[in-house]
């Protein structure tokens, strides 16, 4: 009854003349639930303070049901020398963004949600960290499923991305959160829900293996003056999906390489490679307490585990651009063993191409660029 009589309002609200002219605005704010406790519990308030309706993207936000967890690392934590805190927890993955993955946000609306940040991020005791949150307000729903006449329903603010204040959060003598745990009987998979499973596995392995290959090719051994040296061979679909590389990075193989750009499209890749080689991985079906535009969700920390949704079987085997077997190769690329773990800056394959043209640095850390990457069947031409 809420949410049609916000889709009524809502409607009402573009009809009235002038909306074309109105805009909403998004405020954030963060505070500590007790500020003299320590402990990692925020409260997240969200407003429209404009004068028209906001649509923004449910999963970059708390709000959506997912299992009581966050959605992904949406907060921005850092310790107090001002490194970024590891996220270490579940990342939802939704596949095309259809309109059930936007909210709109009405004039005057205000959103608020407790969230316990203890369980989620890499905090230690006897330490403090700074908090913040920031909400990209570009996301716009995939045109290729989505109808134009879906589409009227969605509001494109002017409003780039909205961003909170700081707080502060501190732990004593231990990091208290606790994690959402369900029964055994309550993730069972059936037999067709297993052989489905492992169909699509198999399908990822095989491309993710040729994707590790793919990578090596591009660098090609040569010797200069006695040294062993390395030439980066370039190719269409290594520019599509990470951008142009940057030859003034450091040199493959030598003792600055690690974490620059290219090297975070090869490590990425070699580490996810190693994680599908390192053995079946934990699966679990069904996911109480999510939202049903849902396929699978990971734990980044854990060693390998995945739980698939009814979506996930709702899924085709292969597609280039949402399927099971792109769903287990992009949750595979989220996991921190071996290598950082990608995160979800931006979904949709038209998003993310552009992403790689104009934040090469944002495309070779997020998964989606790395699930098209490892299911692009096209045949370039060299």
């Amino acid at each position: 009854m809420k949410d049609l009589l916000r889709r009524t309002v809502f409607a009402a609200l573009l009809s009235l003349p002038g909306i074309a002219s109105a805009d909403g605005h998004i405020d954030v704010s963060l505070t500590l639930s007790n500020p003299h406790d320590p402990g990692a519990l925020v409260i997240l308030k969200l407003t429209n303070t404009g004068d028209a309706p906001v649509s923004i993207m449910s999963w970059d936000t708390p709000f959506p049901a997912s299992g009581g967890r966050l959605p992904g690392a949406i907060f921005k934590v850092t310790d107090m020398a001002g490194k970024e805190v590891a996220y270490r927890g579940s990342w939802v993955y939704v596949g095309r963004l259809g309109m059930d993955s936007f909210r709109h946000v009405l004039p005057g609306e205000v959103i608020t949600k407790e969230v316990n940040l203890a369980p989620e991020y890499r905090f230690e005791a006897n330490k403090a960290y700074e908090v913040r949150y920031e909400i990209d307000l570009t996301r716009e729903p995939d045109v290729a499923v989505v109808s134009s006449a879906e589409r009227a329903g969605f509001v494109k603010p002017s409003q780039s991305r909205a961003v909170s204040n700081a707080v502060t959060v501190f732990f004593a003598e231990s990091v208290a959160g606790t994690k959402v745990s369900l029964s055994e009987d309550e993730l069972k998979c059936s037999m067709p829900q297993q052989a489905a499973i492992a169909s699509a596995r198999l399908e990822a392995t095989r491309r993710i293996f040729a994707a590790e290959q793919f990578m090596r090719d591009r660098y090609v051994p040569y010797i200069e003056a006695g040294h062993l040296r390395y030439r980066f061979n370039p190719h269409p679909r290594y520019v599509r999906w990470f951008g142009v590389h940057d030859d003034a990075e450091p040199e493959f193989g030598s003792s600055e390489w690690g974490v620059n750009d290219n090297a975070r499209v090869y490590e990425t890749v070699i580490a996810t490679g190693k994680r599908v080689g390192a053995g079946a991985p934990t699966i679990h079906c069904g996911c109480p307490g999510f939202e049903p535009n849902v396929a699978a969700h990971a734990e980044a920390e854990s060693t390998y585990t995945m739980y698939f949704c009814k979506k996930f079987f709702e899924l085709p085997l292969f597609d280039a651009y949402a399927s099971q077997t792109g769903a287990i190769a992009h949750e595979y690329t989220h996991y921190n063993a071996f290598y950082p773990g990608t995160g979800d800056y931006l979904y949709g394959h038209p998003a993310v191409e552009k992403l790689a043209r104009e934040r090469r640095s944002v495309a070779v850390r997020n998964a989606d660029n790395f699930e098209f990457f490892i299911t692009d069947t096209t045949p370039y031409q060299e």
